[in-house]
């Protein structure tokens, strides 16, 4: 999603929190999506879901519609920033596409 398609999904600064550790900016999403693109995968630390770590990778698509991603998700208590490395690292080497594959 572009930073324009956000902005129009999300029209107003503040956003609404799911938990105590949600993002409330539309600025602060934007940072945090910029960060997720260079790093190449999402970490979520309690933001969705109390007491609940997940990291994702990006499956390509076609077009916005139809892009997907890999998540796996543990137990806070189980999904230090170790943890979510690997898993991170794992989750990349499944969304990569077959050696000699031809793209869609």
């Amino acid at each position: 999603m572009t930073a324009d398609q956000l902005c129009a999904l999300y029209p107003a600064e503040e956003l609404e929190p799911l938990t105590p550790r949600t993002l409330t900016s539309r600025t602060a999403l934007l940072s945090e999506l910029a960060l997720i693109r260079r790093r190449g995968h999402a970490v979520s630390r309690g933001e969705s879901v109390p007491g609940m770590n997940a990291v994702a990778v990006f499956l390509g698509g076609s077009s916005w519609r139809d892009r997907l991603a890999l998540v796996a998700d543990a137990p806070a208590d189980r999904a230090d920033d170790a943890a979510n490395a690997r898993r991170a690292a794992l989750l990349g080497e499944s969304a990569a596409p077959p050696v000699g594959a031809h793209p869609g």
